[in-house]
């Protein structure tokens, strides 16, 4: 059995001030490798339901999909897959119960806890727009919402490359959020 990997006191303090805090590495080199080969062939599948002619290159989807599109032009698409985790085996061993994952979210919330939603998102490198600052909450509408989102890149992610920025002590004051003109998104 696993020794747990819990949040330590002051990274716990950090959570609470700052509103997040990095955990550092929660899957070894051969885990990432696996994530990724298996959300590729997510992607392919995804696709493929979509489009039966599609025959595996990377690229944007078009315009029609129902593949949720997050960017403001139409011919710049991110692809969000949500609820898949859940359902995929490979991906609720290697995350949802993940206990490198799961006792830090436990150092956070306590023992008992519920999943909200997964999400898988794909943006290819230098395509789509920027997603922009928000709330997550927004979206939720939780009232005193103790929450905990945990964000794991399968890719490098510098400021070079575009990787989430997130602003402290966000989480302390309600920011105002306005709709994008054509869409359901609210953005800060």
């Amino acid at each position: 059995m696993a020794t747990p990997a819990y949040l330590e006191t002051e990274d716990l303090k950090k959570f609470r001030e700052v509103g997040f805090v990095s955990v550092g590495v929660v899957l070894e080199e051969d885990e990432v490798r696996r994530c990724i080969d298996e959300f590729e062939s997510t992607i392919v599948l995804k696709r493929q339901e979509q489009a039966p002619d599609y025959k595996g290159e990377f690229g944007l989807l078009p315009t029609g999909t129902t593949l949720k599109e997050l960017s403001y032009s139409q011919d710049e698409s991110y692809e969000l897959i949500l609820d898949h985790m859940v359902q995929d085996p490979f991906f609720r061993e290697m995350l949802m119960r993940n206990p490198k994952i799961l006792d830090k979210v436990q150092s956070i919330l306590g023992p008992s806890f519920r999943l909200l939603e997964d999400q898988m998102f794909y943006k290819p490198a230098r395509r789509g727009a920027p997603i922009v600052f928000h709330h997550d909450n927004i979206h939720y509408g939780i009232k005193d919402p103790k929450v905990v989102v945990c964000w794991i890149a399968l890719d490098a992610a510098t400021f070079e490359n575009g990787c989430l920025q997130l602003l402290p002590k966000s989480h302390l004051k309600e920011i105002p959020h306005d709709r994008v003109p054509g869409t359901r998104r609210r953005i800060a």
